[in-house]
């Protein structure tokens, strides 16, 4: 094994000889012995136990705080994903409302090309009035899905 880290502690006597003692019983220095007690330490932190140990009682929270931060990153998780699926509806409709003013701009300006041409030529005849009723009509229909696409107008 290559060079560790040492990591040096005063302690008890009485955790001194208890040490040694551990060492001697599990045919250990008592460095790995040391080493042993901190892993197992830290293992146990990780589980629901209540260690006495002398007069001290010991409870470990067996990985709640771990499992509560866990929770509260999934639910945070999920309202962002949720956001981002309202953001991407909301581009939609934006987009949507963009095509449709487009749209009505461009009939607007078949409306009045038309008009204009109805009146400098004055053409009344039943053809006329068949396009300018068309035109009209596609006028309503594309304004009423402007005006329904508005977020304002929804109750």
């Amino acid at each position: 094994m290559g060079e560790q880290p040492i990591v040096s502690a005063s302690v008890p006597q009485r955790l001194k000889n208890q040490i040694e003692e551990y060492a001697d019983r599990k045919g250990l220095s008592r460095s790995e012995a040391i080493n042993r007690l901190i892993e197992q330490g830290l293992e146990m932190s990780q589980s629901e136990v209540t260690v006495i140990y002398g007069d001290q009682e010991i409870v470990t929270d067996g990985g709640q705080l771990a499992q509560r931060f866990s929770a509260e990153m999934s639910s945070l998780q999920e309202q962002a994903e949720e956001i981002e699926k309202r953001v991407e509806k909301e581009a939609e409709k934006r987009q949507n409302r963009e095509v449709a003013s487009k749209r009505l701009t461009a009939i607007l300006a078949v409306a009045v090309v038309w008009l204009g041409t109805v009146t400098v030529f004055s053409l009344p005849s039943l053809g006329v009035i068949f396009s300018g009723a068309g035109i009209i009509a596609l006028l309503l229909y594309q304004l009423y899905h402007y005006q329904n696409s508005l977020p304002f107008n929804k109750i």
